[in-house]
């Protein structure tokens, strides 16, 4: 019969072997829910801003310029990260005969872009998938390997940051970056050395660079750099935190080194994002956007339960005496506060947090643990604990699948187009919304509403593939009088009319150009989309009268 004393270290590694294997099962899920249906909508374009950042990168391979001419975000790290992707594709491609030229690479993405929107996804998502796993590391780190890897759970199944990590954009990249970087802020308590101080400002330059609030990250750094310090009134005390910020400053510069040399389109694209109003996006104040932060993004990916619970872990960690506590609340907490300054507001905003407003819930139950450890026996202890984080996580983790499931469904978009090759007549005129189907270029005679409100054709000749990708002016203006005359035959609504209806005090003119537009025709057919399904929305097809 085995001693106690050997069977316990045996235990302990049964037990460790068993964590193990749950760890690399959550970052399997958190990995297949991001790739699970991520090829949507192919060869069709659905998302409207992917492009953005897809063809700046075709377009410096084409012209061989390494200037993106796009800082809007200002996306540097993810345009260029495409275009180094996109070169390695040609590179292949090139040497196995398939490609002579960039130029007939670029037009081959462009009649079929597939191959360079499914390779960005895949980046994204993992980049989605590495953050779950920084969110285990630093969750161990900062309370126990257990409650570690409830918060890597939980950011795992996240809906939005699921659905983000599917898409060409830069909220999962930003908040990759912010939880590296955060890694290093501890490194920073702890240890104190010139290397840490160092990576922590470069990978800040990167969050930035990979879009403009990361900068909000450099405040943590100041915050960890107080809290390892005891000398305050020493000057020679700083020169690590000024040594951070000029490493973030060198990095920033590096990374995207036209922001700072092409200057003037970089201020024209900031003062387009800085525009103080956007359909269905304007804010309302400071106060209503934080509510609506609260109520929307932070409470569909926390549940109530799992709010309440970051609620209790952010005063928590205030309140502890553990330094790294006390700093994983500084990032999550200034993020949100600036995003909610904004004039603008958009669900996804708050993406880069809720890996660490996961931390955050996690922290609030290892505190109800804590106060329950004095009052309840272990038994009944871990059997409430347990109960709590499957209430937080079971509601999520159904949600994350189903919203896949829908994902990998057909598109409203496409049931549209199918039906209208089958039931429109070629040739016929037809008038096309922004975000419409998106057809063969010569199958109809396409018109759209240009900005000055006119109706223009769009000419074959100057399309670059073969599908028609619907443009134009969001709301038809008052295109309502020009309709007869160019004898237009059918009229698709896209999304904006939707949204145009559901801010009707807002955008008064706006609506009821669009209903004296559609009253022109009969709806003839309506496509409507599935419950949890982004980037799907009702599309109408009239014919006019």
């Amino acid at each position: 019969m085995n001693s106690p004393a050997v069977d316990r270290p045996a235990r302990k590694r049964v037990r460790l072997d068993q964590h193990r294997l749950i760890v690399v099962a959550v970052l399997v899920l958190g990995l297949a829910l991001r790739l699970y249906g991520i090829d949507f909508g192919f060869p069709y374009l659905y998302d409207q801003d992917e492009k953005d950042f897809v063809e700046p990168a075709l377009e410096m391979l084409e012209s061989r310029n390494p200037n993106p001419g796009y800082f809007q975000h200002p996306a540097s790290t993810t345009i260029y990260m495409l275009a180094a992707t996109y070169a390695a594709l040609f590179g292949v491609g090139y040497f196995t005969g398939v490609y002579d030229n960039p130029q007939a690479f670029a037009d081959q993405l462009y009649q079929d872009p597939t191959a360079a929107y499914l390779a960005g996804r895949v980046e994204i998502a993992l980049f989605g998938a590495a953050s779950v796993l920084l969110v285990y590391l630093i969750g161990k780190r900062v309370l126990n390997p257990t409650f570690g890897l409830l918060a890597a759970f939980a950011a795992a199944v996240a809906p939005l940051h699921v659905w983000i990590s599917q898409l060409i954009r830069t909220d999962v990249m930003t908040g990759f970056f912010a939880l590296a970087a955060f890694w290093f802020c501890l490194e920073i308590v702890e240890k104190r050395r010139w290397r840490d101080y160092i990576l922590a400002g470069v990978l800040t330059a990167l969050a930035t660079m990979t879009k403009y609030p990361g900068v909000v990250f450099a405040l943590t750094i100041v915050a960890a750099h107080l809290l390892a310090v005891r000398e305050w009134r020493n000057p020679r005390a700083h020169l690590k935190l000024v040594g951070s910020g000029v490493a973030t400053i060198a990095a920033a510069f590096i990374t995207s080194p036209f922001l700072f040399l092409d200057f003037q389109e970089t201020l024209r694209d900031v003062a387009f994002e800085a525009r103080p109003e956007h359909l269905s996006s304007t804010g309302e104040g400071f106060l209503l956007n934080l509510l609506w932060y609260i109520r929307h993004p932070l409470l569909d990916n926390l549940t109530v339960v799992g709010l309440a619970l970051a609620g209790v872990g952010l005063i928590a960690c205030l309140r502890s005496r553990d330094r790294a506590k006390v700093l994983l609340t500084v990032f999550p907490v200034t993020f949100l506060l600036f995003i909610s300054v904004l004039s603008l507001r958009q669900e996804r905003w708050p993406v880069p947090i809720l890996p660490f407003f996961a931390l955050l819930m996690a922290a609030g139950l290892a505190w109800v643990w804590t106060w329950l450890r004095a009052r309840t026996e272990p038994r009944y202890r871990i059997a409430l604990v347990g109960l709590v984080a499957l209430i937080v996580t079971l509601p999520l983790t159904l949600t994350a699948m189903q919203q896949a499931l829908a994902i990998d469904g057909t598109q409203t978009r496409t049931v549209a187009r199918e039906w209208m090759l089958e039931n429109i007549p070629p040739g016929s005129r037809v008038l096309m919304a922004l975000y419409a189907p998106q057809l063969p270029e010569d199958v109809y005679e396409f018109y759209y509403v240009d900005l000055e409100g006119g109706v223009q054709q769009f000419d074959p000749d100057e399309g670059r593939g073969v599908t028609y990708r619907p443009a134009g002016n969001s709301a038809f203006l008052a295109a309502t009088d020009l309709v007869k005359a160019h004898e237009i035959e059918y009229i698709v609504t896209g999304w904006l009319y939707d949204r145009y209806l559901a801010e009707r005090q807002r955008y008064p003119e706006e609506v009821a150009n669009l209903e004296r537009l559609v009253a022109l025709g009969d709806l003839i057919f309506e496509a409507t989309p599935p419950p949890l399904q982004p980037q799907s929305f009702p599309i109408r097809i009239y014919r006019v009268r």
